[in-house]
């Protein structure tokens, strides 16, 4: 391939990629002050949040997704308790999971298959 090709087609892509986070950032951003709905009394309550507070989409800003996301990465073993531990320790469980559903489909298939 051609570099200048090569080239042309990174900054395509680094372009679509501001491009789709920029949409992102345009289609979650909060609604106009006072133009918002107000919550259901009863599910504020059960989110923890008052009553007068503005109904969100739910669906996180960029910055609030890169925020959550570093704070996860930045102590990725922690363990706080049976359902509080950091993504290392949930993904070395998951691999753990899923070597051992093949070892254990090896177990039963590679006898039979002479």
């Amino acid at each position: 391939m051609d570099k200048t090709l090569k080239l042309r087609a990174g900054l395509l892509s680094c372009l679509l990629l501001l491009v789709l986070v920029g949409i992102w950032h345009a289609v979650t951003q909060a609604p106009a002050a006072g133009g918002g709905e107000a919550l259901d009394p009863e599910y504020a309550m059960l989110m923890g949040l008052s009553a007068e507070s503005e109904r969100s989409s739910g669906f996180p800003t960029p910055g609030e997704f890169a925020s959550s996301a570093l704070g996860h990465l930045a102590s990725p073993f922690y363990d706080n308790g049976p359902n509080d531990k950091g993504i290392g320790i949930q993904l070395a469980h998951s691999l753990w999971r899923v070597a051992a559903g093949f070892l254990l489909a090896m177990a039963v298939a590679i006898p039979w298959a002479s």
